[in-house]
C-alpha cells in the first residue's frame, strides 16, 4: 500500500489507483486499504469516490489515525463541503496536534468560508509547530491533478498569510 503513496506523490495518478484498487482485492476487510484507494483518488481529484473509500475506512478501523480524517476532510474542501471538512480535520488535528497538513487542509477551509479570522489563528498555530513554513512553492510540493484545485489551496493559503519569505522573520 505504500506504492499507491509514492505513486501519488510522483503524481502518477492512474497507478496510485490501481495499487489502492489491488490493495482491496488482496484485502478487502482491512481499513487502510480502502484509505489507499480513497487517498489516490482524492489526489486524482476524483473526490466523491475518494469521500465514499475514506468514510468506509473510517467505519472499519475501531480507532482510525488522524491521516484517516485528514484525507477525508481534504477530499470535502475539494467538493467545497465546507462545514464537513472543518469537522473532519479537527478530528484529526484533535487526534494529532503536530498534523501539519491536517491544519493547512483546516486553514483553507476557514479561507473558503471567508472565516479569516479562524484560519489566520489557525496559522498562527501552525507557526508555532514550524516556525520556518511558508506556503511558496507549494504547488510543487503538493499532489492535486487538477489544476485549479490546486490553485484553490494556493490562493487559499496565501490569504491566511501563510505565503511569506522566511528569511525575514
Amino acid at each position: 500500500m505504500a506504492s499507491e503513496f509514492v505513486c501519488g506523490f510522483k503524481r502518477q495518478y492512474e497507478e496510485a489507483i490501481d495499487a489502492g484498487e489491488q490493495a482491496i482485492k488482496v484485502a478487502p476487510g482491512f481499513a487502510h486499504a480502502y484509505l489507499a484507494l480513497g487517498r489516490a483518488l482524492n489526489f486524482s481529484c476524483r473526490d466523491e469516490e475518494a469521500k465514499s473509500h475514506l468514510e468506509k475506512a473510517i467505519r472499519m478501523n475501531p480507532y482510525p489515525p488522524s491521516h484517516y480524517y485528514m484525507h477525508l476532510g481534504w477530499a470535502q474542501f475539494n467538493l467545497r463541503q465546507y462545514e464537513q471538512a472543518v469537522s473532519s480535520l479537527i478530528k484529526a488535528i484533535s487526534i494529532s496536534p503536530r498534523n501539519q497538513p491536517a491544519r493547512l487542509g483546516l486553514i483553507a477551509s476557514y479561507v473558503e468560508m471567508n472565516k479569516l479570522e479562524e484560519a489566520k489563528s489557525e496559522s498562527e498555530e501552525l507557526l508555532k509547530i514550524d516556525p520556518k513554513y511558508t506556503s511558496k512553492g507549494y504547488e510543487k510540493r503538493a499532489a492535486w491533478k487538477d489544476p485549479i484545485v490546486m490553485e484553490r489551496w494556493v490562493e487559499a493559503l496565501r490569504k491566511a498569510g501563510l505565503e511569506r519569505d522566511v528569511a525575514t522573520k
